[in-house]
């Protein structure tokens, strides 16, 4: 089976739209998906509506979806992957913290 890698999406949707087909028309038949889906740019619900639905996908959280959840803090670094946090369903959220390395 042929998979495609792919990481660092960052929300943007219609680049992974192209990246997609791309795999698809070079023979991916399976996905691997490394992180980074949601930050930076405005697509975010699109990009996780899209990577949930992928068949035969093995899916693993990225380090930017931990900083959905900072608190609140004057320093602005963090200010869009917060503004992600308050913005995206719950659901999705949710999701996302499921796809999370359990450590003992």
């Amino acid at each position: 089976m042929k998979y495609a890698v792919i990481a660092d999406i960052h929300g943007n949707m219609p680049a992974l739209r192209a990246v997609l087909e791309d795999a698809r028309q070079q023979g991916a038949q399976a996905w691997l998906l490394a992180g980074d889906y949601c930050v930076s740019a405005p697509w975010f619900n699109e990009v996780v509506s899209c990577i949930r639905s992928l068949p035969d996908a093995r899916i693993i959280h990225g380090n930017e979806e931990c900083f959905m959840h900072l608190p609140d803090e004057p320093d602005a670094q963090f200010a869009v992957s917060r503004w992600v946090g308050r913005s995206m369903c719950a659901q999705d959220i949710d999701w996302l913290d499921k796809l999370r390395c359990k450590t003992a």
